[in-house]
């Protein structure tokens, strides 16, 4: 610790040794001074803790020596203690105080209170330069703050300004990709209704060309011979043929813009292989192929969508029989790995197969192999581009081995979980759905000059194209049942308020007033809310259905519309009214 100057002014030398002596213990700095003038020297010189200041000396007393020290600005909270031999008055006393005084003592002086009390200035003193070294130290460290302060702020400011930058920057981006989101919405909403259109328009004529062909074939208009027969077999195959080729279009676009949800179910393995099989038995037939089926006897049920696993199979098997020359073999094989918990579809043939750089492209939608005008094999090149599409909604994979000139393998894999199959093997017992042919369409039906039968089941067609509202009537007439015909939405309620048809046939798009619109008012009527309606539409995209029914429809059938389909669809509407009607 270092230590402290103490001043002790004194005209007599014997007093300051004695002065000296008494306060040595403090072991502190003692300086002496024999005048006023060289107490004030000494002063100016160095800092003091104390001065000790005898009051009576020659030329300039303690009085007049403390009044010049008061008057310096450093030194005017230095200290004084006034040392005196003589009795003071009170008012010296009190004149040494207002001159900076802070105590006094009288000799003879006691040793112990003079260094007492120069003790607790010492002490003091201290104190005030630890003060004074914190202050400076706060000083120095709130000046630092101030300048870390200063440079936050300056931070602060870069760092706002960058970020107003960044969210102008953001607000920019985000606006153009609003507006590029915007665009593709439109353009896919375009497209939506591109295709919605396209199918009305091509469903449209398409249902006219199948319903006919199925009335005649079914001998509506009269009886047949075997050849027309034959080429009305032909032109409903055609029909068929460009009909999948539309629902392959729809579909693909379906699954591209992720709008296709499968419909999960249990499906039975050997129905769904024989239901598959049956689509290409004739041409197989025609070609004289041989048609091989191996199914795993432990394969019985598989969760899928029923309709899109026969649309992958059908689809497979077509291309077999495609490209496989006449007295050639396809075939169907189906096998289940219990441990990786996969069933594996396998289609193959011995036809001409594929050459290896071309199976890469093989899966790509609108890719024929061979696209040149003199091809042999037709097609759009969405088959394969569908499957492949499909089987990966299922959560499977495809795979195809092939060699050109002796045929191909397409190996489908989907997922085959082990557990609850023995349950619901036991409880569920799949029965194939019978196969409907040409031939097993029904008895034949004369109608005499096309007229309907007087009868209690009457229908109202709700439709706009003529060729539709003939084949419709036509077939239904020939089915005992009356039609009555309303060509605008807008007529609907009223006429169905007036005839009170069994079941309402529903167009969606009509002039007017569109199907659906009609439906939610026709609904609306108390007195009609409880007749059954089956909407028709040419549109069949995704959420159609689901629309229909919303507004109120009982039924969905797209079209080309079956006839005889639309037949059974509305018998079971007509037991269900009245079944409602008896509760």
């Amino acid at each position: 610790m270092d230590k402290v100057n103490l001043l002790l002014v004194d005209d007599q030398p014997g007093k300051l040794l004695s002065y000296q002596a008494i306060l040595a213990g403090l072991g502190e700095n003692l300086v002496s001074a024999r005048s006023g003038r060289e107490a004030l020297q000494c002063l100016l010189k160095q800092e003091f803790a104390l001065i000790l200041l005898d009051v009576m000396m020659p030329d300039m007393d303690g009085f007049e020596t403390a009044t010049l020290i008061r008057q310096h600005p450093r030194l005017e909270q230095t200290p004084i203690i006034f040392i005196t031999a003589f009795s003071m008055s009170e008012l010296d006393r009190l004149k040494g105080y207002e001159l900076g005084a802070v105590d006094y003592v009288f000799a003879p002086i006691v040793p112990e209170i003079l260094r007492a009390k120069a003790s607790v200035f010492v002490e003091l003193y201290r104190k005030r330069q630890e003060l004074q070294s914190l202050n400076q130290t706060l000083t120095q460290t709130n000046a630092a703050l101030i300048a870390e302060v200063a440079e936050r702020r300056r931070a602060e400011a870069a760092l706002e300004e960058e970020h107003a930058s960044l969210a102008r920057r953001v607000e920019e981006r985000t606006k153009e990709l609003r507006t590029a989101n915007e665009k593709l919405a439109r353009a896919a909403r375009l497209k939506d209704e591109f295709l919605a259109n396209m199918s009305h328009e091509l469903r449209t004529p398409l249902n006219a060309i199948l319903g006919i062909s199925e009335a005649l074939q079914e001998q509506v208009y009269g009886l047949l011979n075997e050849n027309q027969l034959q080429a009305l077999g032909d032109v409903e195959e055609s029909g068929r043929h460009l009909l999948a080729l539309i629902n392959d279009i729809l579909d693909l676009s379906k699954i591209e813009m992720g709008k296709l949800k499968l419909e999960m179910v249990p499906v039975g393995v050997a129905w769904v292989c024989e239901a598959s099989l049956h689509f290409i038995n004739q041409i197989a037939q025609q070609k004289r192929l041989k048609v091989v089926t191996t199914i795993d006897s432990a394969v019985t049920t598989i969760q899928a969508d029923e309709r899109q696993l026969k649309q992958i199979l059908v689809n497979l098997l077509s291309n077999a029989v495609k490209f496989t020359p006449e007295g050639g073999k396809i075939g169907l094989e189906v096998v289940g790995n219990a441990e990786q918990e996969t069933v594996y579809f396998t289609v193959w043939d011995n036809g001409i197969g594929i050459v290896r750089k071309n199976l890469e492209r093989l899966f790509q939608p609108f890719v024929q192999l061979d696209s040149s005008l003199s091809r042999q094999y037709s097609g759009t090149g969405l088959g394969l581009a569908l499957v492949h599409r499909l089987v990966e909604l299922h959560g499977g994979g495809i795979s195809v081995e092939s060699e050109p000139g002796e045929g191909s393998r397409f190996i489908v894999s989907l997922p085959w979980p082990a557990e609850n199959l023995t349950d619901r093997a036991e409880k569920e017992t799949f029965t194939a759905k019978p196969i409907t042919t040409l031939a097993s369409l029904g008895g034949v039906i004369p109608v005499s000059n096309g007229k309907c039968k007087a009868t209690s089941r009457l229908i109202l067609l709700v439709e706009d194209n003529e060729s539709s509202i003939r084949t419709v009537s036509d077939y239904l007439c020939a089915k005992s049942y009356r039609v009555i015909v309303v060509r605008n939405g807008s007529e609907v309620v009223n006429l169905a308020r007036e005839e009170r048809p069994e079941v309402i046939l529903m167009d969606i798009q009509i002039p007017g007033m569109d199907g659906l619109e009609a439906i939610r008012r026709v609904r609306a009527e108390a007195e009609l809310s409880n007749i059954p309606i089956i909407a028709l539409t040419a549109l069949a995209m995704c959420g159609d259905r689901e629309k229909c029914l919303a507004a109120g429809a009982n039924d969905y059938m797209s079209k080309p519309i079956q006839l005889k389909k639309l037949v059974e669809m509305i018998e079971i509407q007509r037991k269900k009214s009245r079944q409602n009607n008896l509760t």
